[in-house]
């Protein structure tokens, strides 16, 4: 957190793809389909960007990779359901 003007092209990386998956989620409301593909880019965009900021910031190991892994997999699963239901 030392350095925060090296974080600006990823937070707006992550601000812009949100915005999009958001909007997207609202234009597809009535797809289930959609709806999945939409939650899965969510959490993958959750995973894979919580990875490289570790990665930038040499601090990544296993246990983080794991963490932002499993968390992201458990939010999917937990949207799946309820979007099935």
């Amino acid at each position: 957190m030392a350095n925060q003007k090296g974080h600006t092209g990823i937070y707006m990386l992550i601000v812009i793809s949100v915005l999009l998956i958001l909007s997207l989620l609202l234009i597809f409301q009535h797809n289930k389909p959609a709806i999945l593909i939409l939650s899965f880019a969510g959490c993958a965009l959750y995973s894979i960007m919580g990875i490289i900021h570790h990665k930038k910031e040499s601090r990544l190991n296993f246990e983080i990779g794991l963490e932002y892994t499993l968390v992201g997999t458990f939010a999917f699963l937990l949207l799946f359901v309820a979007i099935l239901l």
